[in-house]
């Protein structure tokens, strides 16, 4: 699904007008549309109470819309005008026209404030028709008020567009009207993906106002998109009922040290889970016992390490041998980093034929000559998380968590890989396509050892004959929801990454 933000959203709105659709029309649609999901959703009909805050501007039209088509199911609805004492916007004004001789209490909340806050407290839904697309700063005065009354109330609250008090560009937190479901016109915002505003959004329900396709041509080319479950389930490889193991991918872990025993093992025990059929470890033999003491289903290449328990170059050639026979090659989970490491990972790029997963340490052995990315021949996918990103560009963790869709998106075009900016709201960006935002995932997964599992089930589904595109967002969206299936099934403080890989089998069905 594409996420628009305000500003490609009103040169939609204005094709859609030269086309010939007049903003009355689609005020009218998008009433209709948000009156009628309301009635479906919260089963309103004869009796029901509705208030609904309306500001100056075209949402709260909106809201005057909503009022009528609420008040033709039999809800006793009562429209509260907070934040002015008249309505400038033209087409607003027409839609209040056509409400002020229907069974509608119109209320001024600078004059009727008292009665408007006894018809908040009391009534069973609150809808919010406040402030649209083009809110920028902070609520202040009568809005505040209302919205902290309406905060206070216990009815199911609903917010057009936008809950009032966010701004719909960024994910950031702010007081606003706290949504129990919000209703959005035509397409995904921003603020309705990122976190940690996205929350305050409750549940997200998109409403069709009848903006023909036309209108988005070259629109298209911007923003960001997301995916639901069933169109991650689509991209994924189909199981043959003629085959056997080769059909599925030969995945080559060069991965592990005497130190980070444990995310080799995780990215490994995550590939065979998600599918791919023969997983090999490729690991410095000073970790041969304690790893083959664990990885049953995994063919184990022991090879010579260094006084630091990493390998050591004098493992290049046979590691190049082996990687030559495989499909896909993941390197750098707990690899270390060394004056070996850094060898054997720039040999390995550059030697490579296969498609290539480039995880932490990988990253940090390359960090100083970051344009071997460039001289590889074959894809990669890299997987930084926040503080790797700032150490690759040279920004700050803060400005790579503030853009992130945007740095990832320079850093895919620069090098010409898939990147996986792990963190709330994974992004994956690749050259040439719009980046995709995650919207999987909690609290949980915070913790060491996500990030192995993300890699190993990433890798996996290359092996498998994925893209590198395909596979890294599949990859980002299940690994999310294997950890909200934990986290239901535990907690968040318990969830772990030995779990996730457990749950892996149970979201690829």
């Amino acid at each position: 699904m594409l996420v628009l933000d305000s500003e490609q959203t009103r040169l939609v709105e204005k094709r859609a007008v030269d086309c010939g659709l007049s903003y009355l029309r689609l005020m009218e649609n998008a009433g209709s549309a948000c009156a009628k999901i309301m009635v479906k959703s919260l089963s309103l009909d004869r009796g029901n109470t509705v208030a609904i805050l309306c500001g100056k501007g075209k949402n709260g039209g909106d809201g005057f819309v909503i009022a009528r088509k609420l008040c033709e199911a039999g809800c006793k609805v009562t429209v509260i005008l907070v934040g002015h004492p008249t309505v400038p916007d033209e087409v607003s004004e027409e839609m209040l026209d056509r409400i002020t001789n229907l069974p509608i209490s119109i209320l001024r909340y600078s004059a009727d404030r008292d009665e408007a806050l006894s018809v908040i407290a009391s009534s069973q839904t609150i809808v919010d028709a406040i402030f649209g697309i083009g809110f920028h700063g902070k609520l202040s005065g009568d809005v505040l008020e209302a919205i902290a009354a309406a905060n206070e109330s216990r009815a199911y609250k609903v917010a057009v567009d936008i809950p009032s008090g966010l701004e719909c560009d960024y994910g950031d937190e702010a007081f606003c009207f706290e949504a129990s479901m919000t209703i959005t016109m035509s397409t995904l915002k921003p603020v309705h993906v990122l976190y940690p505003a996205r929350v305050l959004c409750g549940e997200i329900k998109v409403a069709e106002i009848g903006i023909p396709e036309s209108c988005y041509e070259g629109v298209r080319d911007e923003g960001f998109y997301i995916l639901h479950y069933s169109e991650i389930r689509s991209r994924l490889p189909k199981r043959r009922h003629v085959s056997h193991k080769g059909t599925y991918g030969k995945l080559l872990c060069v991965c592990g040290s005497r130190m980070y025993q444990g995310a080799a093992a995780m990215a490994a025990k995550a590939a065979v889970n998600s599918g791919a059929g023969v997983v090999s470890m490729a690991i410095p033999d000073c970790i041969y016992i304690p790893i083959a003491s664990k990885m049953w289903e995994t063919p184990i290449i022991s090879l010579p390490s260094n006084e630091q328990g990493m390998l050591s170059e004098l493992a290049v050639d046979e590691l190049l041998e082996y990687a030559q026979k495989s499909t896909t090659l993941l390197i750098g989970c707990g690899l270390g980093v060394s004056s070996d490491t850094k060898k054997l990972v720039k040999e390995l790029l550059l030697s490579a034929e296969c498609p290539i997963v480039l995880d932490a340490d990988g990253l940090t052995c390359i960090s100083d000559c970051l344009e071997i990315l460039k001289q590889v021949k074959a894809p990669v996918i890299v997987t930084p998380h926040p503080g790797e990103m700032a150490r690759l560009t040279g920004r700050t963790v803060g400005e790579v968590n503030e853009n992130r869709v945007s740095i990832a998106k320079e850093f895919a075009a620069k090098y010409g890989v898939a990147v996986v900016l792990k963190g709330s709201n994974t992004v994956v960006a690749y050259p040439g396509s719009l980046p995709y935002v995650n919207r999987t995932g909690n609290a949980g997964l915070a913790t060491g050892g996500s990030g192995d599992v993300l890699s190993g089930m990433i890798a996996s589904f290359v092996a498998q004959g994925m893209s590198i595109e395909d596979a890294a967002v599949c990859g980002v969206y299940l690994h999310g929801r294997a950890g909200n299936k934990v986290s239901e099934r535990t907690s968040m403080m318990g969830t772990t990454p030995t779990e996730c890989i457990k749950e892996i089998p149970n979201i690829l069905i």
